[in-house]
């Protein structure tokens, strides 16, 4: 059974994610935003699904979410996994695939091509660093 990341750590982090001032944004970047940080850990949140869960036209979001957060909306999520994990890793002593599940990821290859382009390291390899 997958390692679930403690609702505390989750609670924790989503709160420091979401304390960036959003004010600025386009209301319709806001919705998007905080729709992508109330299911962040979801397996099934795919790009398309948040959009239409939000009632969002996808061109038109895509261009301004891109030049409001300077990054593609898969990204944004992306990197946000990757920060969890990162963080878990540190503070949990658990298998990596546990960790993969824990934070989004349907599989453990999926996550680490992920890892490795954010980080430039295989997660093995950044856990023994």
């Amino acid at each position: 059974m997958p390692y679930p990341l403690p609702e505390t750590e989750k609670a924790v982090f989503l709160r420091e994610v979401s304390s960036r001032d959003t004010s600025a944004l386009p209301p319709d970047v806001q919705t998007l935003l905080a729709y992508l940080h109330a299911h962040l850990f979801d397996r099934d949140l795919t790009v398309t699904g948040a959009l239409n869960a939000c009632a969002l036209r996808s061109a038109r979001i895509h261009a301004r979410f891109r030049r409001h957060l300077g990054m593609t909306v898969h990204a944004y999520v992306e990197r946000l996994r990757i920060k969890a994990a990162l963080r878990l890793m540190r503070h949990e002593a658990c298998a990596l695939s546990d960790v993969a599940f824990a934070v989004g990821y349907e599989n453990y290859s999926t996550f680490a091509r992920a890892f490795k382009r954010r980080t430039g390291r295989t997660p093995s390899a950044w856990g023994r660093k």
